[in-house]
């Protein structure tokens, strides 16, 4: 890293490069450095880019200024020295005579901004939705989709508050931004770092702060924090657990950031069926003004990431908080952590027609594992509230509290069939992958390998 070898700093760009292969290049900036060559100096420009082969790559740029032309056809490098032309060999690293050359290309592939979290717009109301994106781009436009009512803005990888989209909703119905969902496509400067003509081309930059190189370099291991806390098996050797946190690392939006994270599958969709019963409903159970606040918190929580919504059904059952299991003796009551939303579905479950897919039996999971070295353990993170529930049914879902009532988008915990619908959904995810030592129990996934 020959800028932090020499604490060199740079400006910061607003372009993306693109790879022989394909491969979106962020550079973190650029900087004009001098070169010598045949006892002449000149400053040549050069572009910032984090974990390059090379320390130092001279391009075109060089060549145009101190007079030296390649010709690929014949493999010839000819330059000109104190008026004087020479002519010499292209050489590689081997023997071969002939070198492959690379050519950067034009950035022609779209890039977009998706939705980070699932969120709840209410009927005619706008919320800043955060974004992020499928590429290290540093600066850019983001401009919406045609079916995503929002503004043009401006993106910088630098700036938090620019990793948002004011969205707004004008229908009378409310508006689910659903985490992953595509929302805005990425507007960048067209760049060249290569011409095939050996045209030089400046960097457009429109800004000239200077970009702190350590806090670029580090930003990756910053933006995975919630990977690094991973637990890794102690056992593991440094090199195996560098491997495995590097997996990790590459595969970190798999991974919820938070509790309040989850993603939303719709491919299945949970029905209650109560055949010809009536809408049966409750009366709200009495709790302490704690508690209602606590749990008014919650609700509130679960409406802003699409699992809740407000309801007009002629179903309700009570709802009311119970302490997580676990908790030391002096665990803090006003925290809403330390609770969870119970909802007594019991009368509705009655008239609800059985599902009988068979729920795994824990032994039996842990015999198919024989004879494997290394398990590793996945709890997906509220796991039934990342299923969706059928349309028709939700209005069965609905239940109530002192301060209003709701119903569930997503599955809930307590309704007679949630188990058996999320076990028939994750086996279906994994059924083609589950030869290579995966199984699920509910929500967690168990994997177990020889090697």
């Amino acid at each position: 890293m020959l800028c932090k070898k020499f604490g060199l700093s740079f400006k910061a760009v607003n372009n993306s490069l693109e790879s022989f292969d394909g491969h979106v290049v962020q550079p973190l900036g650029s900087t004009s450095l001098p070169v010598t060559m045949n006892n002449e100096t000149k400053m040549i420009d050069f572009i910032v880019v984090y974990n390059c082969i090379e320390e130092i790559i001279l391009g075109t740029d060089f060549a145009s200024q101190f007079g030296i032309s390649i010709n690929f056809a014949n493999n010839m490098i000819k330059s000109t020295i104190d008026d004087r032309k020479e002519e010499m060999p292209v050489r590689g690293d081997s023997d071969d005579k002939s070198v492959p050359v690379n050519i950067v290309k034009n950035r022609k592939k779209n890039c977009y901004a998706y939705a980070k979290y699932t969120t709840a717009i209410p009927p005619h109301t706008a919320k800043m939705i955060n974004i992020k994106t499928d590429s290290k781009c540093e600066k850019c436009i983001v401009k919406p989709l045609a079916d995503i009512k929002a503004f043009d803005s401006f993106y910088d990888i630098n700036n938090d508050l620019s990793k948002r989209m004011f969205i707004y909703n004008n229908a009378d119905q409310p508006k689910y931004i659903v985490k992953n969902q595509k929302l805005a496509e990425l507007d960048f400067t067209e760049y060249d770092v290569l011409q095939r003509s050996g045209n030089k081309k400046r960097v457009n930059e429109k800004h000239n702060n200077t970009v702190n190189f350590s806090t670029s370099m580090n930003e990756c291991e910053s933006n995975c924090d919630h990977v690094n806390k991973i637990k890794i098996n102690n056992r593991l050797n440094e090199v195996d657990k560098n491997n495995v946190l590097n997996l990790l690392r590459l595969n970190k939006d798999r991974f919820s950031e938070h509790s309040l994270d989850v993603g939303c599958c719709e491919a299945f969709k949970h029905p209650i069926n109560t055949g010809d019963s009536s809408p049966i409903s409750s009366q709200p159970f009495r709790m302490s003004k704690l508690h209602e606040e606590l749990l008014k918190q919650t609700v509130h929580d679960l409406i802003d990431i699409g699992v809740l919504r407000p309801s007009d059904s002629n179903w309700s059952a009570a709802a009311f908080l119970v302490k997580k299991p676990h908790l030391p003796d002096n665990f803090d009551i006003r925290d809403k952590k330390n609770y969870r939303l119970v909802v007594d579905y019991r009368a509705m479950n009655a008239v609800t027609k059985s599902d009988l897919f068979p729920i795994p039996i824990v032994q039996s999971a842990i015999e198919k594992l024989a004879g494997c070295k290394y398990f590793s353990k996945f709890d997906v993170n509220m796991a039934f509230h990342q299923l969706a529930i059928d349309e028709n049914s939700k209005e069965k879902t609905a239940f109530v509290t002192p301060f209003g009532l709701f119903e569930y988008n997503r599955l809930s915990m307590g309704l007679k069939n949630s188990p058996a619908t999320f076990q028939r959904a994750i086996c279906k995810i994994i059924a083609k992958i589950r030869h290579l030592g995966i199984d699920a129990f509910l929500d967690d996934l168990i994997i177990a390998t020889k090697t």
